[in-house]
């Protein structure tokens, strides 16, 4: 039985072997194909490597990614290829990257819709039909007018005075008198409950916890490779469709990973910690947090 065992898993691992050997070579032979149908039409790319079959150079990027060292993975093709724009593949997309700081930045948002579209992943278009239309010019345009009034002093006075009351109630519950956290989970659950009380209106604790599960689970299915598995997605999708106010997406899996690297940077290196509780003019941590009336105070002076 045991024998049996053994020739089953080499067999599978052949397979496997054969099937990714076979990918790659199709793959070389319609670069070929498409090359010689374009002729002297063919538009060159950046230089750099689309790494293997399907996931690309997507295990490089998740090494570095998960040692805390992501900038490497764009340096180390910077520097390889002696140039700031570099072309490579992540989760079965083709991607250039354009580097340049400030410079690159200008250009890209400046030839947005004519040199430039913005696009949504195969992965985020299956689990939302609907997010397709939002890469259109006029979504686009109407999204920047709505941001324009989520930015406006009055908006960012009220937001202010709320965040800075759940950042305080946050650190009470969940920081405080702890010899050790998990800054992570405790970040992203904050930054999910400062998104829902500020786009959705939802501050009951419960509510947030409930909606809290599908929206990870749906979170991480954004990620992925665009492989559609038969059952994987649909309770998932149902139930937010069943949501208060329908599919919603934010920037919390962003800004919960950048919370967490500057806690993480700022913990591994005292110095900086140091200069960081300097610079705001504290000295103890009675005085950390200041209270809302000095924030509103503060925010009406800028505004004035």
């Amino acid at each position: 039985m045991g024998l049996i065992s053994f020739f089953d898993s080499k067999a599978i691992l052949l397979i496997i072997a054969v099937l990714f050997v076979s990918l790659y070579f199709l793959k070389l032979l319609f670069r070929q194909n498409g090359a010689a149908s374009r002729g002297g039409g063919k538009l060159l790319r950046p230089p750099g490597s689309t790494g293997w079959p399907i996931i690309g150079e997507g295990l490089d990027f998740l090494k570095m990614s998960q040692a805390g060292v992501l900038e490497k993975f764009f340096s180390d093709r910077t520097q390889k290829y002696l140039s700031e724009i570099f072309s490579t593949a992540l989760l079965g997309e083709n991607i250039t990257f354009l580097g340049a700081g400030g410079a690159g930045n200008k250009f890209l948002f400046s030839n947005e819709f004519k040199l430039v579209n913005s696009w949504w992943p195969p992965a985020i278009r299956k689990i939302i039909p609907n997010a397709q239309q939002a890469s259109t010019e006029q979504e686009s345009k109407t999204l920047r007018k709505l941001y324009s009034q989520f930015f406006k002093p009055d908006a960012l006075h009220r937001y202010i005075v709320i965040m800075d009351l759940m950042t305080r109630r946050h650190f009470e519950n969940s920081w405080d008198n702890k010899e050790e956290v998990t800054v992570y989970l405790l970040v992203k659950n904050y930054t999910f409950s400062v998104a829902c009380s500020l786009f959705l209106s939802i501050d009951d604790q419960g509510r947030v916890d409930e909606l809290h599960k599908p929206f990870s689970d749906m979170f991480d299915g954004l990620i992925a490779l665009p492989i559609n598995l038969p059952g994987t997605t649909q309770p998932c999708y149902q139930s937010f469709q069943r949501g208060p106010k329908g599919n919603h997406i934010t920037g919390h899996d962003t800004t919960t990973s950048v919370i967490t690297m500057v806690l993480k940077f700022l913990a591994e290196h005292p110095d900086v910690y140091s200069e960081v509780l300097k610079g705001t003019g504290q000295n103890n941590k009675a005085t950390v947090y200041r209270d809302s009336d000095t924030v509103a105070k503060s925010l009406s002076n800028e505004k004035k």
